[in-house]
């Protein structure tokens, strides 16, 4: 009986567990039926929650930036860190619920929406808690602020250098502009940054448009990780922030102490790259600022900068007066003639100036002063107190690069002190040298590009007055020479030394690169030992008019020979020793009237240019050069008389590796059209050929080069300068890419050449055409003009009118992104309505000097003109416009976005509707 009674309360036991199970379950679907339901219902609390949560934290901020002097408690950027922690759970809550109601079968997805809802009200209590928590904050939340003064040194004066001050108050208006986040100051070694960037920590201006100031030098850091290291350690420095070592938190430390400050970062002596976000440096809502200062243009490119501001050196003035305050006056006053001499070997550098005036302030008797500059002229030869002090700091800028970059650097010293050479033909020497040998990703000349572009980046070159040249200055020409002599004199360099004889036998032995180029010396050595010379620089030698017959013969490794601009009537016999020639330079040797047959041993040899020579016709011998890639010649005029051409035509045709052809051409010498047909007929043939040149006629242009504009290689380009206005062979002129007008007489517009054969053509300059009167009379024409053209230069043209008459067929001009007016003194208007509206490509305009130009557009020919007008354009130029009173009828425009100069326009400057524009 027991048994039984027990088994049926085991039974009953059972029955009320699964009742209990049974119940709870019922209990658990209703719930999640419930929140279900009220999923749509607790989004819209949480979203009226979260909002209430933003506002209170927007007062906040708003009474912690009202004064400055104070700074959120530590328990107020608690708060605000958990608020910023809500609101990215509440958005991905609020992602999760748009992505379910997406959903068609709400039926099948009971859990997953009453989960999500359940969340929901779970969040909303946090987010009415956070809340509460920020209502208790009364005006005790504000206290005095913590962060440590930066410890500041008096800056150095920039009010007496106007190229520094001009920089630091461009920085400044920088900082002023919403649009500007980051800005990067780059320059060479010594330039002055690091003084205008002390100058930029100290200013006043500065202190006021900024709650705080990190100044943080980065010069002996290393990799992306200590340069990170280096930047969060100085910031929570400033701000009594404790990072541990090794902490992975510091980036979100500084980013909430940062979030509600207007700071200014400036970054001072940056050699290497990293980014900022990962040292917790966002950009704010506060206008906060960033200054990168680096000799390394790159450098900040690749930190994201919005503006890029370069630091030149200092004027000859300004290197005087620093000269003086470093110095002492009154010293300065007794030596006043050596002391301006010493300035000179300082290439206006403030940081060789500060440390030559130092060293030169113990001296106080005129023969110190002698020995000491001429220590200074003659330094890296022998020790120079300043000099030695500064050059470490410029090796360290040599050294940073790798060992195509260095051998490159090096080569720049061969030529004279602020020599400018074309770039071009520094690319060629460096191939010809194997410097910039062929690998997969570049051609040579590629990565030649590449190299100079680091050069320059790097300011170890610089860019030179004339287009296309690079110099290097005399400071880093002194001590490449102390790093080349450092390599066993294997060079042999003495450049515009003004040298009578040229140097003996011996001291050409065993060279690796000469250079006595721009000397005096009328003779050579007869065979100098010179198995390993590999360039021979000896151009401008005026005076040198024989080569000795034997001289070339110990020369067989020779690959760069520049002779152009001597005196010599012919080549030695010995030219066939060298094998190895990969670059011959001729151009200018007047007397020189023929190649000699022996050159066809020239194997090897990929450039010749023989321009301005007596040589008349196309060299039988150059079919053997089977290497040649770059070929330049003239067919001129000597004597007044034309010499008689033997010749066959397809001489140039044969040469199948021809990338570069280049012709200048005699007007008188009727030869030429053969030649030039042949080839323009033929030159399909050429399958390398890349670049196609003729011009007619000898004249320079005094201010552009077309070709130099050009992003993309231009093919085919035409000049004819000095003509009568019948340009021969028009055909020619159909195939042209480039064309330039210069210099020509009765030519009174363009399109008389024909417009036909100009549907090529990209770029087109005309210059000192004194007759031309407008570039385009469209009478007559119904179909578009110039529709390949991107850019047109109009240089010196003092009758010129208009540039268009007569309607603007559809299309014209569709492409034109540079528009360039100098000089031209009767022009009074730029753009009609109809001419103004195919400019849908224009980027640049640019009008100078021209004295009667009123207004850019005539607002009387502009009525109802279609919007917008240029929406392109981004820079403009208006330099020496005396009678502009009106640049634009209407506000069409954004001014504001333009990148503006706008100089000598005097009645603009005082048009009051016109002061806040510029």
């Amino acid at each position: 009986m027991a048994e039984i009674v027990a088994a049926s309360a085991g039974t009953s036991a059972v029955v009320v567990e699964a009742y209990k199970d049974a119940r709870n379950a019922a209990d658990s679907i209703d719930e999640m039926r419930y929140y279900e339901k009220s999923l749509d219902k607790n989004y819209e609390k949480l979203q009226d929650a979260i909002k209430k949560l933003y506002a209170r934290k927007g007062d906040l901020l708003v009474k912690i930036n009202r004064d400055r002097t104070k700074q959120a408690t530590e328990e107020c950027n608690v708060w605000m860190g958990s608020v910023k922690k809500l609101e990215k759970e509440v958005l991905a809550l609020k992602a999760e619920y748009e992505e379910e109601k997406s959903h068609k079968f709400k039926s099948v997805r009971l859990c997953p929406r009453s989960n999500l809802s359940k969340r929901m009200v779970e969040k909303l209590f946090e987010v009415q808690s956070c809340w509460s928590e920020g209502s208790n904050f009364g005006t005790d939340f504000l206290v005095e602020r913590s962060a440590k003064p930066i410890i500041k040194a008096k800056a150095p004066k920039i009010e007496d250098k106007p190229s520094l001050s001009m920089v630091f108050e461009e920085i400044l208006e920088c900082l002023k502009d919403k649009r500007v986040t980051r800005i990067g100051l780059w320059g060479q070694v010594g330039a002055g940054k690091t003084t205008i960037m002390q100058n930029l920590r100290e200013s006043e201006e500065i202190s006021e448009l900024f709650d705080i100031v990190f100044y943080v030098t980065l010069a002996d850091e290393g990799n992306e990780e200590r340069l990170q290291e280096r930047v969060q350690h100085q910031i929570a420095e400033e701000l009594q922030l404790d990072l541990l070592q090794g902490s992975t938190d510091a980036a979100s430390k500084i980013s909430k102490r940062l979030e509600s400050m207007r700071f200014l970062l400036l970054l001072d002596d940056v050699w290497g790259t990293f980014d900022l976000d990962d040292c917790g440096i966002y950009e704010n809502e506060k206008d906060s600022k960033i200054v990168i200062a680096s000799r390394h243009c790159g450098n900040c490119r690749e930190m994201c900068v919005d503006h890029l501001i370069r630091v030149p050196r200092l004027s000859n003035d300004e290197a005087l007066n620093l000269f003086q305050e470093r110095l002492g006056r009154k010293l300065y006053s007794e030596f006043k003639s050596l002391a301006r001499q010493v300035i000179e070997e300082c290439d206006n550098l403030p940081l060789l100036i500060d440390k030559v005036a130092r060293a030169f302030r113990r001296k106080d008797d005129i023969l110190l002063w002698e020995s000491g500059l001429n220590k200074l002229r003659i330094w890296p030869g022998t020790k120079c107190d300043g000099m030695d002090d500064a050059f470490d700091l410029l090796r360290f800028c040599y050294e940073e690069l790798d060992e195509d970059g260095k051998v490159c650097f090096l080569y720049g010293a061969l030529y004279a002190e602020a020599y400018e050479i074309c770039i071009n033909y520094l690319l060629e020497c460096w191939r010809a040298e194997d410097f910039t040998q062929d690998v997969e990703e570049f051609t040579a000349i590629q990565k030649g590009q590449e190299i100079l572009h680091d050069l320059l980046d790097a300011s170890l070159l610089e860019n030179g007055e004339k287009v296309k040249h690079v110099r290097m200055n005399k400071v880093l020409r002194k001590m490449a020479f102390k790093i080349l002599e450092s390599d066993d004199s294997k060079c042999l360099v003495k450049p515009g030394k003004g040298l009578q004889k040229a140097p003996e036998s011996k001291e050409w032995e065993q060279k690796l690169r000469i250079s006595l180029m721009d000397n005096k010396f009328s003779s050579l050595p007869d065979k100098p030992d010179c198995n390993n010379l590999s360039t021979l620089l000896l151009q401008r030698n005026i005076d040198l008019a024989v080569i000795p017959r034997r001289f070339f013969e110990s020369m067989q490794s020779l690959r760069v020979l520049d002779l152009h601009s001597t005196n010599i009537a012919e080549l030695p016999s010995s030219i066939s020793c060298l094998v190895c020639l990969r670059a011959l330079y001729l151009n200018s040797c007047r007397r020189l009237l023929k190649l000699p047959g022996k050159i066809k041993a020239l194997k090897h040899l990929e450039v010749l240019d023989i321009r301005g020579t007596g040589i008349n016709s196309l060299p039988v011998e150059i079919r053997y050069l089977s290497q040649l890639q770059r070929f330049r010649m003239s067919l001129s005029k000597i004597d007044g008389k034309s010499r008689k051409i033997r010749t066959n035509h397809n001489i140039i045709l044969e040469l199948s590796l021809l990338e570069e052809l280049v012709i200048d051409i005699h007007p008188e010498n009727e030869w030429w059209k053969q030649v030039v047909r042949h080839i323009t007929q033929n030159v399909a043939v050429l399958k390398k050929l890349t670049y196609l040149s003729f011009s007619i006629g000898e004249y320079h242009s005094t201010r552009y080069k077309i070709l130099d504009c050009f992003r993309h290689r231009i093919c085919w380009r035409v000049k004819y300068a000095n003509g009568d206005g019948n340009l021969p062979l028009p055909e020619v002129l159909a195939e042209a890419d480039a064309f330039e007008l210069i210099g020509c007489k009765g030519v009174l517009k363009l399109s008389d050449f024909g417009i036909d054969n100009m549907t090529k053509i990209k770029s087109c300059l005309i210059e000192s055409c004194n007759e031309m009167e407008t570039v385009v009379d469209s009478n007559g024409i119904t179909n578009a003009v110039f529709e390949c053209l991107e850019k047109m230069y109009l240089s010196n043209i003092p009758n010129l009118q208009s540039i268009w008459e007569g309607l603007v067929p559809q299309g014209s001009l569709a492409r034109l992104n540079t528009l360039v007016f100098f000089k031209c003194s009767k022009l009074k208007k730029i753009f009609s309505s109809s001419l103004v509206q195919q400019f849908s490509d224009l980027q640049h305009l640019e009008i100078e000097a021209c004295h009667q130009i009123e207004e850019v557009t005539l607002e009387a020919e502009n009525n109802g003109m279609n919007a917008p007008v240029l929406p392109s354009l981004k820079s403009i130029v208006l330099v020496g416009l005396p009678s502009l009173t009106n640049i634009w009828i209407d506000d069409s425009l954004d001014w504001a976005s333009l990148d503006k100069t706008i100089s000598m326009c005097p009645l603009l400057d005082s048009h009051p509707s016109w002061r806040t524009v510029l």
